[in-house]
């Protein structure tokens, strides 16, 4: 219900000594009136017309009085008429009018730029509004002040003379001729260290008083300067003396990156003179730009020396709540005593790093898609070490490590590369894999040291292999399983010789469910028997379709015995020929019933974790 007044209605004999109004903008007049017993009358308006007011209570009072107040009824429009102080040529008259709405609350509530004594606020317009209200507290209960005396007329506010590292919760209402609106859900917002903020709204004036009529409190704020060049927006650390920058992306930058981005690819970095990563990096950033042109941003890049983090920009909208506002991304370094001794032995040679993501200023557990996210970490390659035996590593709440499957070092960039499926802390580390027998077969020595390294395989005792040793099926399809991280939902088990404790049941059961497996004709998986080159080529094909692989194989390998291939096997094996994912014997056969080796299976596995790009 809206409230709306006019001057110059004339009633005589009303007098009204009080008149209040609830948040909700349902009104209640306090009246004295004579006939009353020089009580005051509470009314309550509680619907339309003359038969809408609603006596709720009274109380003795000692000034004014009213003979009887005056309601008029027109087009379902309620006027109440009133004199004030008695003085009957000031009688105005106050509308209860139910087709005027108060606007609604204002969407779009961010940050723009943070100092360490200055925020600045934006908002999407509204469009039955021409006015706003700023309201701030030190908690997000409460209670709020209004920051400016009169209605903020444009969608900006900049708050000044506030104190550096400290937690500010904002809310704003929409202001029109019918009323207030509700305000907005609180905004929380931490201004910066004096001595590491990077200000990205250089030019921002304030006023001296709050008092003045400019949307600002009194302060002032820092500046500094940043660079955009092809998407990258380059941060200048030499205002950094601490080794710590916090630093907020504006929507101006963003407008600028998506512009000039090459492949829709947005890059923030902050690059040390000696390519270091700083102790600790966030970047704040609005989300709504990057919503607007999404189908122009395929990739979001931050990066604090040599460390990176990018993240797949489909991906992260599957991960932000429809109202997301704005995000941050979070790179520091972690002190080695926080791990645990045998965690510090495996990355004696690198340096640990927290990786957040947070939005709303909540950090974000999971990441739903595993190649969404890709970290690099710099490491240096020792005079011994071999490059596929670098590997990743996740401290878990135990301070202890697990392995990261898949990461690749390079080692002209002298990095590591890798994905991962949940934010927190990692670290790139040697592990010094060792097999004597790999002699025997050199042609696979990289992959099985690198599925060895990940821990997807094993050897068959302390430093041995055993390459040539025939694989089984149920071996097999666990380690390609691992590979891929293939899951699916628990179902029973429809094997009869697959136990259901057994190491690799899962593994039958998730490939059973995802369509890579089916059986025997006898209703067994044949778990023991020793898998054949054609009977592995299918659980390859079909593994990788599960895992969003598409064959093109238009242009098959032709091998010698290509009658001999099992009719339920020849798509298979034309498809991983024609990718390169298994080669022929010699002599230009493919052996379809040769029984596969250890050795094979590897290097088939670490061949599709390659095309299927999990490294």
């Amino acid at each position: 219900m809206g409230i709306r007044w006019k001057q110059g209605f004339y009633q005589p004999g009303a007098w009204v000594t009080k008149m209040t109004f609830s948040k909700q903008g349902v009104p209640y007049m306090l009246l004295s009136d004579e006939h009353n017993g020089g009580k005051t009358v509470v009314m309550k308006y509680t619907g339309k017309g003359d038969t809408g007011w609603k006596q709720v209570g009274n109380k003795w009072f000692s000034k004014g009085r009213v003979e009887y107040t005056s309601l008029a009824v027109d087009y379902e429009k309620v006027y109440v008429a009133y004199t004030d102080g008695g003085n009957l040529e000031k009688t105005s008259v106050m509308v209860f009018d139910d087709s005027a709405v108060a606007p609604v609350k204002p969407a779009g509530l961010r940050v723009k730029a943070i100092g360490a004594s200055t925020i600045r606020l934006i908002w999407n317009k509204s469009s039955d509004a021409n006015s706003y209200h700023v309201y701030r507290s030190s908690s997000v209960d409460g209670p709020y002040i209004q920051l400016s005396s009169k209605p903020v007329a444009e969608e900006s506010f900049l708050d000044a003379n506030l104190a550096a590292s400290t937690n500010y919760y904002y809310k704003i209402t929409a202001v029109n001729e019918d009323g207030e609106s509700v305000p907005t859900e609180p905004l929380i917002v931490r201004t910066s260290d004096r001595s590491t903020h990077l200000d990205p709204y250089p030019n921002s004036s304030t006023s001296s008083s709050t008092n003045s009529s400019s949307n600002t409190v009194a302060g002032s704020g820092l500046q500094d300067s940043y660079k955009v060049n092809n998407g990258v927006l380059t941060l200048d650390p030499k205002v950094v003396s601490t080794g710590k920058l916090d630093a907020i992306v504006t929507d101006q930058q963003l407008s600028e990156m998506i512009q000039s981005a090459k492949e829709g690819r947005l890059v923030v970095q902050a690059i040390t003179s000696d390519s270091k990563p700083l102790e600790t990096l966030e970047i704040r950033m609005p989300v709504h730009p990057i919503k607007e042109d999404k189908n122009r941003v395929s990739i979001l890049t931050f990066i604090n020396g040599s460390v990176e983090v990018s993240i797949s920009a489909s991906e992260l909208w599957s991960m932000l709540p429809a109202n997301a506002e704005f995000l941050s991304v979070y790179i520091g370094t972690v002190e080695k005593g926080k791990l645990s001794e045998k965690a510090k032995r495996q990355i004696s040679s690198g340096r640990a790093y927290e990786i957040q993501l947070k939005v709303e200023g909540k950090p974000v557990a999971q990441v739903l898609n595993k190649k969404a996210v890709k970290v690099t970490l710099p490491y240096d390659l020792g005079v011994q070490e071999k490059a596929h035996q670098v590997v990743a590593y996740n401290a878990n709440d135990t301070k202890e490590l697990k392995t990261v499957q898949g990461a690749i070092y390079d080692s002209n960039a002298e990095v590591l590369s890798f994905y991962i499926n949940e934010f927190g802390t990692y670290a790139a580390g040697y592990a010094n894999v060792k097999f004597l027998d790999l002699d025997q077969a050199k042609w696979a020595q990289t992959a099985i040291e690198a599925l060895a390294t990940w821990g997807i395989v094993k050897g068959t005792s302390e430093g041995v292999f055993a390459p040539n040793l025939q694989v089984s099926r149920a071996q097999f399809l666990h380690l390609l399983i691992n590979a891929l991280s293939l899951n699916s939902e628990s179902a029973e088990i429809r094997f009869s010789d697959v136990e259901a404790d057994a190491w690799y049941t899962k593994s039958v059961i998730t490939a059973e469910k995802l369509g890579i497996v089916s059986g025997r004709s006898d209703g067994t998986f044949g778990t023991d028997d020793a898998i054949t080159r054609e009977e592995m080529a299918v659980m390859l094909y079909r593994a990788a379709t599960a895992a969003g692989l598409v064959f093109d194989d238009d242009h098959p390998v032709t091998f010698s015995d290509q009658s001999s291939v099992s009719g339920f096997a020849t798509t298979a094996v034309n498809a991983i020929s024609s990718a390169g994912l298994i080669k022929g014997t010699g002599e230009g056969n493919f052996e379809p019933k040769a029984n596969a080796s250890r050795a094979e299976a590897v290097t088939v596995i670490y061949s599709l974790m390659k095309l299927t790009k999990l490294i």
